[in-house]
């Protein structure tokens, strides 16, 4: 039996050892790609609680590593949209970062007709928080708007909920919105 310098020293290569799938998408080491194709083969069910965690864990910490991590899965992954869209209000709350914001957007735009009406009226709400995306977040708005496939008086109390509930700026959102209704 022969011992070498690098096993004696620990620095011989080892084969790493997981517990599960979850350790190696938590494992920062692996590249964002590698780790992304762990989360697409998972089910539905699965991926909720993986992102949760995810999410949760950037709350807390607000890691960059965490951060990119997010961004990636929002941009790469093929989870649910609106699994995106929850990552990328995460996101925003966290960081007002334009990069944040544009995520947000393109996953607007890439997923329109898969996202819930309420999660993405929301989702667009969080658009209005940074100034560089209101007139992206009233394009939206007006896209909702032009829906003739919504009920009418739902986009009306749509308008209303924006400026009781959320309280977004009358002159810039509200009236221009109104107007855009009535026309």
């Amino acid at each position: 039996m022969t011992t070498t310098i690098d096993s004696i020293l620990g620095c011989e290569e080892k084969e790493m050892d997981y517990d599960n799938e979850l350790e190696k998408i938590l494992d920062m080491n692996l590249s964002s790609i590698e780790r992304i194709q762990i989360i697409n083969l998972y089910s539905d069910k699965d991926v909720i609680e993986i992102i949760n965690k995810i999410n949760s864990m950037y709350m807390l910490t607000g890691t960059t590593l965490l951060k990119k991590f997010i961004q990636d899965i929002c941009k790469l992954s093929k989870i649910d949209s609106t699994l995106k869209l929850e990552s990328c209000k995460c996101l925003c709350m966290k960081s007002k970062d334009d990069l944040n914001f544009e995520i947000l957007h393109n996953v607007l735009d890439y997923h329109y007709h898969d996202i819930p009406l309420p999660c993405k009226i929301i989702a667009i709400v969080y658009l209005t928080y940074s100034e560089n995306f209101e007139d992206k977040a009233l394009e939206h708005f007006k896209v909702i708007l032009n829906d003739n496939f919504i009920d009418c008086e739902f986009r009306y109390k749509m308008i209303l909920s924006l400026d009781k509930v959320y309280n977004l700026d009358k002159k810039k959102f509200i009236e221009p919105l109104l107007w855009f209704f009535t026309n």
